[in-house]
């Protein structure tokens, strides 16, 4: 068996390795901190190369051999320790001297650290039954291993809170392919959706910010989904309140404005290696999605949204640059952005005849296509909620009658709309009755009807009789049956 003097060497050495190895980690970290504010990448390899070089700087430990006056021939060790319990290691350590009952006459066996420790293993293994420990070295190596697993565990809670895992963080969430909530089988091919696949990959830096607007469920949102399905370097973020922004940053897991561009610059280096050759674009994208229903003070969030993306895309000072794309209604667009503004818009019209029609194939009524689209028009969302109508056992006359009642409601609703005292909402439909359907500009004679005012009406009175078309800068009837039941109403 061991001498006893050799288990008490031993359990220092372990103490020693264990604590070298603490603090390894620290200064790794250390050293990946400081990477991290120049800006550049810290690695696993940093890791190896610093343990390495800890390992070869360990100096040899020196033992001696001796017979135990047992009938068995004492084994030469040669980097190995004596298995078959033959004799004593006794001798000196890098750690600490020790002597016991040396003999110049036993020649001095070489053995490294990794055998040292080894052979400490093999000792407890074979150690015999009825051997007491010394509790001092029990007590020494205990204290160590705590000590090292507190500092691991300190080292892991300062990494998880670091900024340097945040950003990390945050740019693999923006490099994750895009995947839309639909899947391509549940998707009609249409053309908006190349015009803006085609709009993404032709922006460059200090280009306007793209928005992509429409009436409600005119199928926008879905179009942009399906223009960015895998495309690497996007990230989506709906907009409900007011004070949109810290619920974006919070989301991403960033802590403001500064880390958010950092990030930017981040996706931006990558999007520019080769291995994103394919990618749709090399900028990142921030897609912003507002519902028509946007809570809180929307006239401020939207003026919000308006500011962000010149910033972000156009502004040169900035210095992240990324590809705001904007996703809203009609109205919401016109609250976000001013008429003529820095901009590039796309509109999300109605389906046309044979999108129409593979979209209710796609739901099973393609024998009843051509009877459901002269009753409720080509708008993406009306075909679909016919659809579910008609699966629920709604004949087609009573789904007629109920989007009859919606429109009637809306140009009702749309009637009542004053704006300073006046009846802007009666003389907007006058004048676009008397245009018979090409539409009316913002200013008529003497009087301008601002977009972003009649937009705040139509969203606030639900009013959605007419829309802002930003591409041809006019008012237009929302649809021919609106058209029709203003003609019925006005007298």
């Amino acid at each position: 068996m061991f001498g006893d003097d050799v288990v008490s060497q031993s359990y220092r050495t372990c103490i020693q390795l264990l604590t070298l190895y603490g603090n390894i980690a620290l200064l790794t970290f250390r050293a990946n901190a400081v990477m991290a504010m120049r800006r550049r990448k810290g690695s696993v390899p940093l890791f190896c190369a610093i343990a390495a070089a800890a390992c070869f700087s360990l100096p040899q430990t020196d033992f001696t051999l001796l017979p135990e006056p047992f009938p068995q021939k004492a084994s030469a060790l040669s980097g190995r320790a004596n298995r078959a319990g033959g004799g004593h290691f006794i001798g000196r350590s890098w750690a600490k001297p020790v002597s016991c009952r040396r003999r110049p006459s036993a020649p001095p066996t070489q053995l490294n650290a990794w055998p040292q420790l080894r052979a400490v293993i093999q000792r407890a293994m074979h150690a015999a039954p009825n051997r007491t420990a010394d509790i001092r070295d029990i007590r020494d190596f205990s204290l160590a291993v705590a000590g090292f697993v507190v500092s691991g565990l300190g080292l892991a809670f300062t990494y998880a809170s670091s900024d340097f895992r945040m950003k990390r963080l945050a740019v693999k969430k923006f490099m994750a392919p895009y995947e839309p909530a639909k899947s391509p089988d549940e998707v009609v091919p249409r053309k908006v959706v190349d015009d803006i696949q085609h709009r993404l990959s032709s922006w460059r830096q200090q280009s306007d910010a793209t928005i992509v607007s429409g009436r409600y469920k005119s199928g926008k949102t879905v179009a942009v989904e399906e223009a960015l399905r895998g495309v690497c370097g996007v990230w989506a973020f709906t907009v409900e309140v007011e004070d949109w922004k810290p619920a974006m940053y919070q989301m991403l897991g960033v802590k403001d404005a500064n880390m958010f561009a950092e990030v930017l610059r981040r996706v931006r280096a990558k999007l520019q290696k080769k291995k994103f050759a394919k990618n749709l674009t090399q900028y990142p994208i921030l897609l912003l999605d507002i519902p028509r229903d946007t809570k809180g003070g929307k006239e401020e969030g939207m003026k919000l949204v308006s500011t962000t993306a010149k910033d972000m895309s156009s502004d040169s000072r900035y210095a992240a640059t990324a590809h705001v794309l904007v996703a809203a209604s009609s109205a919401a667009s016109a609250l976000a952005f001013d008429a003529g503004g820095r901009r590039f818009d796309i509109w999300v019209g109605d389906m046309t005849e044979k999108e129409a029609s593979e979209l209710l194939k796609m739901h099973e009524h393609e024998s009843a296509a051509t009877a459901i689209i002269d009753n409720c028009g080509r708008r993406a969302g009306d075909l679909v909620d016919a659809c579910s109508m008609l699966k629920r056992g709604i004949n087609l006359s009573d789904i007629k009658v109920d989007f009859h009642n919606m429109a009637e409601k809306d140009v009702v609703n749309f009637m009542s709309l004053t704006l300073d005292g006046k009846q802007v909402g009666q003389q907007i439909l006058i004048a676009l009755l008397q245009s018979g359907g090409a539409g009316i500009k913002a200013v008529i004679n003497t009087t301008a009807y601002e977009p972003r005012k009649i937009a705040k009406l139509i969203r606030d009175e639900n009013a959605h009789a007419i829309i802002w078309h930003p591409t041809e800068k006019l008012y237009r009837f929302a649809s021919s049956l609106h058209a029709t039941i203003a003609k019925q109403k006005m007298p």
